[in-house]
């Protein structure tokens, strides 16, 4: 989902129209903005997803919430499986027992290939067995993290998109850029 598939506005507002039948104290205000941060979501999967965190929570769902359902949606109706830290560790281990320490291990989990490249194939290999616990653990946070930034990548590529904020950047001058969270 993203803003070049964007949709009609008053198309969601069937879906936003379920969360005023639902949360009776939902402003118009907030609808407006919750349309706003909703429109490049199809409405067929904004209503489903609304449908489905009415369903779940008593509270009114946050557009986040709403967002992060639609989109494990559209990915669940593409077939895509969602990256798991546990099954690409299972692939490290097939992996291991396929190619041995020298071998080029076959990572179909692009997120599970980056840890194994950053940790190193043969330091994985190496790892004495009754070790293999805590080269595991490593492997789950390190898989996490880098979920966490490619996530945090695609949210900003996705707000860069439009190119405003490249472009104020740009013409800011050498006085008014930050560093390190204060003006120079």
């Amino acid at each position: 989902m993203n803003s070049q598939s964007s949709t009609d506005p008053s198309q969601n507002a069937i879906a936003i129209g379920m969360l005023r039948a639902a949360w009776p104290k939902f402003t118009t205000e907030q609808a407006r903005l919750y349309l706003l941060m909703t429109k490049d979501i199809p409405e067929p999967v904004l209503v489903k997803a609304i449908e489905a965190l009415i369903k779940e929570s008593p509270f009114l769902p946050t557009v986040a919430e709403i967002r992060s359902r639609a989109e494990a949606l559209y990915k669940a109706a593409q077939g895509a499986e969602p990256p798991d830290a546990g099954r690409g560790w299972g692939e490290v281990v097939r992996e291991i027992s396929r190619t041995g320490c020298y071998g080029k291990p076959k990572i179909k989990d692009p997120t599970a290939a980056e840890v194994i490249r950053r940790m190193g194939w043969k330091e994985i290999c190496a790892t004495p067995a009754n070790e293999t616990g805590v080269i595991r653990g490593q492997f789950l946070k390190m898989y996490a993290m880098l979920q966490e930034s490619h996530k945090a990548e695609r949210h900003n590529r996705a707000l860069l998109q439009d190119g405003k904020v490249k472009s104020y950047i740009a013409s800011l001058s050498g006085s008014m850029a930050l560093e390190g969270g204060k003006q120079k």
